[in-house]
């Protein structure tokens, strides 16, 4: 367990170049991995400033995930500039925001194609169920409860 100092974090973040970063950022990112299981996180009594964070998984584990899900980040949104890029002879793409028609199932079969390890393969441990968007909303409301275990 480590006591982290989100003010003190933020300061270090932007003195190594990092851009547009915050305090609520910061926690946001926290948050997000305590959802997924990947750090326990807790507000200490005296600051609201202070945070208690215990890393659930090594060092090493929690680069590999999140090198995973920068990888299919990326992708995702290379795929949709892409078929924005593709529908530009409209007169819509003039405009700052493009709607971009776009089948979940086929990004996700399309990232599967062009990965080593297919988005199905991917979960490791249980802990990380539904570890993208895309797998996520392909399944039924039965189906997502069954794997959350609500239904």
């Amino acid at each position: 367990e480590k006591i982290i100092h989100l003010k003190e974090l933020n300061e270090q973040a932007e003195a190594s170049a990092c851009e547009d970063v915050s305090p609520n950022k910061l926690k946001t990112i926290l948050n997000l991995w305590a959802i997924k299981n990947w750090i326990k996180r807790q507000t200490t009594p005296h600051s609201k400033n202070h945070l208690a964070v215990l890393a659930l998984f090594d060092s090493e584990t929690l680069t590999a995930k999140l090198e995973k899900r920068y990888d299919i980040a990326q992708f995702i949104l290379t795929e949709l500039y892409d078929l924005s890029k593709a529908d530009s002879d409209t007169e819509e793409s003039s405009q700052e925001e493009v709607p971009v028609a776009f089948s979940v199932l086929e990004l996700k079969d399309n990232y599967a194609n062009r990965s080593i390890h297919p988005l199905s393969e991917q979960r490791d441990d249980g802990r990380d169920r539904g570890c993208s968007v895309l797998s996520f909303q392909n399944r039924s409301l039965e189906d997502r409860g069954r794997l959350y275990g609500s239904v």
